[in-house]
């Protein structure tokens, strides 16, 4: 049986893939936005795994300023971080940066 699996960035082209092969594989995958607070009121503890994937990035958002930066990439994936301990997440897996998938040259 597969995992029950959140993925943060609904809007995202990195979540969207990862939802699709998640799922062929068996699992039961919900994506969720966390711009506001809505997620907030989410219930974790039916999740086996929290994979975060929102954030800000330069390309995306050129004029996003340093606090921009700091509460979606930090303070948000903190609370994010400490919502799933605390709601009895096995795993939460937070891909910082779009960089991670290789750079074009």
């Amino acid at each position: 049986m597969g995992k029950s699996i959140l993925i943060t960035g609904k809007n995202g082209y990195v979540g969207n893939q990862l939802n699709d092969y998640l799922k062929a594989q068996g699992n039961v995958v919900e994506l969720i936005n966390v711009k506001g607070n809505q997620w907030k009121e989410l219930d974790f503890s039916k999740y086996n795994v929290v994979i975060h994937l929102a954030a800000i990035v330069h390309n995306n958002n050129p004029n996003a300023t340093m606090l921009d930066y700091m509460n979606v990439n930090y303070h948000l994936t903190k609370e994010l971080a400490e919502k799933a301990k605390n709601e009895g997440v096995n795993q939460f897996l937070f891909f910082s940066t779009m960089s991670v998938f290789g750079l074009e040259g």
